[in-house]
């Protein structure tokens, strides 16, 4: 027969351990129009470092930084944020 206690503590892990589990929501947060001519705003961590396409972005102290696509751009941008 089970003891009432270990009943009590294992469905307490039961409810308690899956939330603790679960990761954080993610630490990157792309908004805005990704397509020729659009504006973008990526929301990052804290002290986070970005580049598009290679060249330094401004990030402000709280990890928030824009950049847009020409008209006419035809080709895929690399962002890289560390």
């Amino acid at each position: 027969m089970i003891h009432r206690r270990a009943f009590v503590l294992s469905a307490a892990a039961t409810t308690l351990l899956p939330a603790l589990a679960r990761a954080d929501t993610s630490r990157l947060t792309i908004s805005g129009a990704r397509e020729q001519g659009g504006l973008v705003v990526v929301r990052a961590g804290q002290g986070a470092r970005a580049t598009v396409d290679g060249e330094k972005v401004l990030v402000s102290p709280d990890g928030i930084f824009t950049f847009g696509f020409a008209y006419n751009r035809t080709s895929d941008a690399a962002v890289h944020v560390d």
